[in-house]
């Protein structure tokens, strides 16, 4: 018997350590769907809702999921679905073709690169792409680019050899179809958007001449890569 009330007083305990516990951000799974659902305080003081695809909640932190929170015109209600992340865009053959060694020379030099991140990514811009209503289907009628440049700064030996991307970019094509909320969303407008992201480097570039392996100069200087992009959308209901 004593056993018993021990057993139940640890229980008691624990449940009201439990109910003690509020997390930042409220958070359900939906294991069919693989969606991470989470609420959100806004900056203006609004709740709204934030969806979140499992596959990419290793950048969607809780951190960068609550930095959704800044949009200025967030409702009560209001409802953010992460619809797609891309990545950097592959090196463009203009930049590839700034290294290559014509066949009648031999490259004489070796360069080492080495970068350093300066804090982690961060949000570098956010745009607007259309707004349906709901009900309504809106078809692109002309193709364009949403894309943000990686920016170096300071003189190097070989831009390749910094390891920085171009841009990353999101083409909208014509043809392409949005449509508004759904009878299940909620709301009565659906708002589409995309946020780029960016990381801050310093550099370092060494040169050395070969085959003596004698250092011959150093450069230095700074990078804001452009890192991926976040296509979301913002379902909600304007009066």
């Amino acid at each position: 018997m004593k056993m018993c009330k021990k057993a139940m007083s640890m229980v008691l305990a624990l449940a009201m350590v439990v109910s003690l516990t509020v997390p930042a951000l409220a958070q359900s799974a939906n294991g069919e769907s693989g969606m991470i659902t989470k609420e959100i305080v806004a900056d203006n003081g609004s709740r709204v809702v934030v969806n979140v695809p499992a596959e990419y909640r290793d950048f969607m932190t809780d951190a960068r999921i609550q930095e959704f929170g800044s949009i200025p015109d967030l409702q009560e209600g209001d409802v953010i679905n992460i619809e797609n992340i891309g990545g950097v865009s592959p090196i463009s053959d203009a930049a590839l073709d700034e290294n290559i060694t014509p066949w009648n020379k031999v490259p004489i030099y070796r360069h080492v690169t080495t970068k350093t991140k300066d804090k982690g990514e961060y949000i570098k811009k956010d745009e607007f792409i259309i707004s349906v209503a709901k009900g309504k289907t809106t078809t692109i009628k002309q193709t364009f680019t949403l894309s943000l440049s990686t920016m170096v700064s300071g003189s190097y030996y070989d831009k390749a050899e910094l390891g920085f991307k171009n841009a990353i970019s999101l083409t909208i094509q014509k043809a392409d179809t949005y449509t508004g909320p759904t009878d299940g969303e909620g709301g009565n407008s659906k708002e589409y958007r995309v946020r780029f992201y960016a990381q801050n480097w310093k550099w370092k570039q060494e040169r050395y001449l070969m085959p003596q392996n004698q250092l011959e100069g150093t450069k230095t200087g700074t990078a804001v890569e452009a890192t991926r992009f976040a296509e979301y959308s913002i379902v909600r209901t304007i009066t």
